[in-house]
């Protein structure tokens, strides 16, 4: 009798872990639904960072007022670049701020930079979040 409840129970949770395995597999796992921080092939500035900075050399305008009360140092910027390249303007955010206009300069050169080149996880273009400095001196 004990070895007939044993066997049905382990019949029975042998069933419902088939079950719970079957379930799983069926959840799809798409690639372009998910958000990477590290990837198989890291996204990249056209030309590489070397270019992106000349981009912000160029780009940048020191806001007046940080300049008159000699604000210098860096602004730590968060952001995502989609699988297009573009970057998504609701992903930018600040980690680390200096000083309040220095910062939405910051923003806004990272929201209108060029087009990155996207990130790859299984040779798929795929989300990438990407942390950089901005130096303000």
């Amino acid at each position: 009798m004990r070895l007939l409840i044993l066997t049905l129970g382990l019949l029975i949770a042998n069933l419902s872990y088939s079950q719970e395995k079957t379930e799983l597999d069926s959840i799809p796992n798409k690639l372009e639904d998910q958000e990477f921080t590290i990837v198989e092939e890291p996204g990249y500035f056209p030309g590489g960072m070397g270019e992106f900075y000349k981009y912000i050399g160029r780009k940048l305008k020191y806001p007046k007022d940080a300049r008159q009360n000699n604000i210098q140092g860096k602004v730590i910027v968060e952001f995502t670049v989609g699988t297009n390249g573009k970057v998504v303007p609701e992903s930018i955010k600040i980690i680390k701020s200096l000083y309040e206009s220095c910062d939405n300069v910051a923003i806004e050169l990272v929201k209108n930079s060029p087009k990155w080149v996207p990130g790859k996880q299984h040779g798929q273009p795929v989300e990438q979040k990407m942390t950089l400095p901005i130096t303000f001196k």
